[in-house]
Formats: C-alpha cells, sequence, structure tokens
C-alpha cells in the first residue's frame, strides 16, 4: 500500500508500519463536542482511514465558546454532520 504524500511528514516520527496501519483502521467517536470534535481532527489529520461519529446532538449557541470546531454558522447543524464535513480529506 502506498502511503499518500500528505502523510510523508509524520513518517519520522510514527514510521511507515504503523502509518499503513492507520490508513486501515476503523474507529467509532461517540460524541462530537469540544473532545470528540478534536480527537476527530487529529486522527484524521493522522490518516485513520474510516471515522465514524455518533452525536444526536446539534450545534448550539453555548457549545462555540468551548472550541474551536463549531461557528456560528453552524448553529442548528448536527455536531456528527459538521465534523464529518470538517474532517473530510478527499476535498482538494
Amino acid at each position: 500500500m502506498q502511503i499518500p504524500e500528505r502523510y510523508v511528514r509524520q513518517l519520522p516520527i510514527v514510521g511507515e508500519d504503523l502509518q499503513r496501519r492507520l490508513g486501515s483502521t476503523t474507529v467509532v467517536i461517540v460524541g462530537c463536542g469540544g473532545l470528540g470534535s478534536a480527537i476527530c481532527e487529529l486522527l484524521a489529520r493522522l490518516g485513520v482511514n474510516h471515522l465514524y461519529l455518533i452525536d444526536r446532538d446539534v450545534v448550539k449557541l453555548h457549545n462555540l465558546n468551548r472550541g474551536s470546531f463549531f461557528t456560528v454558522s453552524d448553529l442548528g447543524k448536527p455536531k456528527a454532520q459538521v465534523c464529518a464535513e470538517r474532517t473530510r480529506l478527499d476535498k482538494p
């Protein structure tokens, strides 16, 4: 399996074997609030292949002061949907 170019700068830290395993890993995140959204972003940036996001809540005004992932334009949207859109790496 070829390692995508976007991950080559982290190879000296994680190594090729671990990077390949991350690329075939599936992770489930339950709760996309302050901690869940941060973990979601970090795992996506590391190269985890499949992230399943579970959260039945929507973004509310009082969520905005506890993290940087959600913005005013996200108010009323499902948190899991916003996290999925923000971490999707198939975008240019």
